[in-house]
């Protein structure tokens, strides 16, 4: 097993690993980590409410800023999220926000929605969670 050591000049992050000989540089972009990227509730009763959690994360070392968290247009109106922090918010290496999707069936049938994250990573800078769940008939 390699041994790592970061180090940090002038704002670059240069990685070293023991045993090799030229440093590898670091994305100076903020990454984003987001998972699930599906939430299947099943089937849940007309009147009640199952709750999933998404995890939205900053993977790398540099502050990744999350501006928002909400469904897209045509989504199920029976699904809603809050985000813990709220959003926007700036998170630094580590740290991440807990988006609580919540299901409360008002009528019959399948209901789909999409949740989209959206923020600075250049890669990807809007994710969307494909949700899902069906009223059980009583």
């Amino acid at each position: 097993m390699k041994k790592l050591n970061l180090i940090a000049i002038f704002g670059v992050v240069l990685i070293f690993v023991m045993g090799l000989s030229a440093p590898v540089l670091a994305s100076p972009d903020p990454l984003i980590l987001v998972t699930p990227l599906e939430l299947d509730f099943g089937e849940v009763d007309v009147g009640t409410t199952s709750s999933q959690e998404v995890l939205i994360k900053n993977i790398n070392v540099y502050p990744l800023n999350v501006f928002s968290v909400g469904f897209a247009s045509g989504s199920s109106q029976d699904f809603s999220v809050v985000t813990n922090p709220d959003v926007p918010c700036l998170l630094l290496s580590g740290a991440d926000v807990i988006a609580t999707v919540t299901f409360s069936p008002s009528s019959a049938g399948e209901h789909i929605a999409r949740l989209v994250v959206a923020s600075d990573d250049p890669e990807s800078s809007l994710i969307e969670v494909l949700i899902s769940g069906i009223e059980r008939g009583n």
